[in-house]
């Protein structure tokens, strides 16, 4: 008698624990520190991004190795670089209720936090339901956050620098999934990478170091030594 309870317990506690993760997962996550997400999304209201003040960090980057100087970028200016790159909208099975909001960085002492930001909006969709069509216009848009943490590991070694980035955790709304977790929403980011082929390469892989701070990101760029990245 005494199992069984302790397996009904045990059950309720594990039930209980997976209703608070999917309901936060689902809940609005606040952003407001963010630099430069409210004057982007103020600007693409206006349909005016193009008029923010930016930085053109591929061609610094670029330039920053050309004259072997190091280049210090905020992540305002990376936030607002993003928003003017990337345009993109949903796939997949939320293709046709959710959009791209924003791809916004948290620069931290030695990682980076990279966000998705969705605005998911049903009101429009009919479904058939025994054959006639329902309205969903009840449920009121929303927005949703995906996030993933990246640590970085710049260091001196005795075969020449290296540099690794290491996917630390991740998080669905305001519902943390560390560890193996983090690898359900990789995808996303991949996709986001591969928009900036030609920033990786300039940012990262002709970079001898790379350090990160609350709100900045420096780039040094290769001199005398040998890189040796991490697979």
């Amino acid at each position: 008698m005494k199992l069984r309870t302790w397996i009904s317990t045990l059950l309720i506690a594990l039930f209980g624990l997976i209703a608070v993760h999917v309901y936060l997962s689902w809940q609005v996550r606040d952003l407001s520190a963010i630099s430069g997400r409210v004057e982007i999304l103020m600007a693409a209201e206006e349909e005016s991004q193009g008029s923010l003040d930016t930085l053109d960090i591929l061609e610094e980057a670029r330039k920053a190795k050309r004259e072997q100087t190091k280049l210090t970028v905020s992540e305002r200016d990376v936030n607002v670089y993003l928003a003017q790159k990337l345009v993109g909208e949903q796939i997949g099975p939320l293709g046709s209720v959710a959009q791209i909001k924003g791809v916004w960085v948290d620069f931290q002492p030695d990682q980076i936090e990279v966000i998705i930001e969705r605005r998911i909006d049903v009101s429009e969709v009919a479904e058939t339901v025994q054959g006639e069509k329902t309205n969903s216009s009840s449920i009121k848009p929303f927005d949703h956050t995906v996030s993933i943490v990246l640590k970085v590991v710049s260091e001196k070694t005795a075969k020449g620098q290296r540099i690794e980035t290491l996917i630390k955790s991740a998080t669905f709304g305001q519902s943390p999934a560390p560890g193996f977790y983090a690898r359900l929403v990789e995808h996303g980011f991949t996709q986001i990478l591969q928009a900036l082929a030609e920033e990786r390469e300039a940012c990262y892989e002709e970079m001898a170091e790379i350090h990160v701070t609350e709100g900045a990101i420096e780039f040094n760029p290769i001199r005398d030594t040998v890189i040796v990245k991490a697979q």
